[in-house]
């Protein structure tokens, strides 16, 4: 696993994520849909320059998701 990890330059290292489940979001739903049951918690790790990763988005799109979600919010 942690070779795995290290060939696709991950944001975390092994000292960092000790002991947790690291997977590119593909890879956590096929283990999902593989054994939905299973409780074990996912973490998905985004690669340097990943446009879904939000630290990476603009500052437009960030506040434009925010708006929209705190405006869902005072609808509800």
């Amino acid at each position: 696993m942690m070779e795995k990890l290290e060939a696709r330059s991950r944001s975390w290292t092994h000292d960092e994520a000790p002991g947790k489940l690291i997977l590119t979001e593909d890879e956590a739903l096929e283990q999902r849909r593989r054994d939905p049951s299973k409780d074990e918690p996912i973490y998905i790790a985004f690669g340097p320059d990943d446009k879904d990763n939000p630290r990476n988005w603009g500052t437009a799109r960030k506040y434009y998701v925010s708006s929209f979600a705190s405006a869902l919010n005072a609808i509800t």
